[in-house]
């Protein structure tokens, strides 16, 4: 008997010994995940607040980089209206790269620079606050402006289609894009082939205009349909008949898909200027001045303005178009009276792309300037130019008097770049975007 209960409590201790080890274990396995848990938790909670003060370290670094554009933009300005630019005569084109030299901080060596103005470099780089990096560039916005085709530059209303109007010589630029890609891209032209520029351009128009009517015929708001139907309750008029406030509301107008888009966003601005300079203008903007101007030719044009040796900048209208011609180009005689060339002023609205960085992360700038009194001295320069043109035309002498009336104009904008007032603050941005 006793035998019996000495084995009944060793059995019933050897099992409780196995509850214990497992609840140990239990315990031990819980404790585990716990710790794991906190640990990432923790890990992803630092690592979320780490990339925010990142994001804001970067976005303040590519704010700088803007900030310091503006003043770059402003000082170019004072240069160019100051004496000493009239002084330099031909040579004031170098003050351009006051504001074209690409900038970036920190700075890094480059060329041949001595070990003591790296040193002097480094120095500076460290007695600065920012850690954060940035690279800046800065761009004139010499760009077909769309809101120009509803300028009353030259308009009258008994000659609507008057060639030397502002309206018609946008209308021309956009049309000569569109024509461009066909002629240059056949693969483009096959997809294409009912493709209709004139219609868009109508309706590009249309959203400008104030009346209700629409170029391509009926009521102008029956083209926008659709839109009316993804807010009944909203009072919204389509269109809208106002200028374009940015580029990306092009994308509203009937008939600008996606593609469409494509091909006008990198050439066209809502604050461009009334005339191209060639001298400072953008690749992708030359090429929109006449159809004949294949991307072989404007590389020999950037090659020209770049390169004394070859001629260096283009000294008036003229001399522009001849050498274009001469490298490939085929524009007319009439033709050059319709397309707005002023290599004499000065430019008045600048496109500024700032990106700043700091650990991974990375965050983009881009902000658009305007210069109200610039825009103003550009647009009595254009109203005195279609005026003159108007009074040759009137005369049967197109040859003489345009010749006259370029020397005329180019004399009057050369004046006006030169008597504007000095900036005596950084121009003002009227667009912003960040990424």
């Amino acid at each position: 008997m006793k035998n019996k209960t000495n084995h009944f409590f060793s059995k019933t201790f050897k099992s409780q010994k196995g509850i214990a080890l497992m609840t140990a274990l239990f315990m031990v396995l819980l404790i585990t995940f716990i710790v794991n848990e906190v640990n990432y938790e923790t890990t992803v909670e630092y690592t979320v607040n780490s990339q925010a003060i990142n994001r804001v370290k970067a976005y303040y670094a590519a704010k700088s980089g803007i900030e310091f554009a503006r003043l770059r933009i402003r000082f170019y300005q004072q240069m160019k209206n100051s004496k000493m630019a009239t002084d330099m005569g031909e040579q004031a084109r170098l003050l351009d790269m006051i504001y074209q030299f690409p900038f970036m901080w920190p700075p890094s060596a480059i060329g041949d620079m001595s070990s003591v103005d790296i040193e002097a470099m480094n120095k500076i780089v460290k007695a600065s606050a920012m850690d954060a990096s940035y690279s800046m560039t800065i761009q004139t916005e010499d760009r077909i402006n769309i809101n120009d085709l509803n300028s009353p530059v030259g308009y009258d209303e008994t000659q609507p289609n008057n060639p030397n109007s502002q309206r018609m010589r946008i209308r021309k630029k956009l049309e000569d894009l569109f024509k461009s890609r066909i002629e240059q891209d056949d693969e483009w032209a096959k997809e294409n082939r009912d493709f209709r520029y004139s219609e868009i351009i109508n309706n590009i128009q249309d959203f400008l205009d104030p009346d209700t009517q629409s170029l391509n015929g009926g009521d102008e708001s029956s083209y926008y349909d659709k839109l009316k139907n993804l807010d009944r309750e909203a009072d919204i008029k389509f269109p809208p008949n106002r200028w374009f406030r940015s580029v990306n509301e092009l994308l509203i107008v009937p008939g600008v898909s996606d593609e469409v888009f494509k091909i006008l966003e990198p050439v066209i601005t809502v604050f461009g200027p009334y005339a191209v300079n060639p001298n400072n203008a953008e690749p992708s903007v030359i090429k929109t001045l006449h159809t004949s101007f294949t991307d072989e030719v404007v590389n020999k044009i950037i090659e020209r303005r770049n390169n004394t040796k070859e001629g260096g900048p283009f000294n008036d209208a003229d001399d522009f178009f001849k050498y274009a011609n001469s490298v490939g180009a085929r524009v007319s005689d009439e033709d050059q009276t319709k397309i707005p060339i002023d290599v004499k002023s000065s430019p008045c609205h600048f496109r500024i792309n700032s990106i700043g960085s700091y650990g991974k992360v990375t965050v983009e700038i881009n902000a658009i300037t305007y210069e109200v009194k610039c825009q103003q001295s550009q647009i009595a320069s254009a109203m005195t130019q279609t005026q003159n043109q108007n009074n040759d035309n009137g005369n049967n002498d197109s040859k003489n008097n345009s010749n006259d009336s370029n020397d005329k104009t180019n004399s009057t904008n050369s004046s006006n770049s030169t008597n504007q007032a000095l900036p005596k603050t950084p121009p003002r941005i009227v667009y912003w975007s960040e990424r």
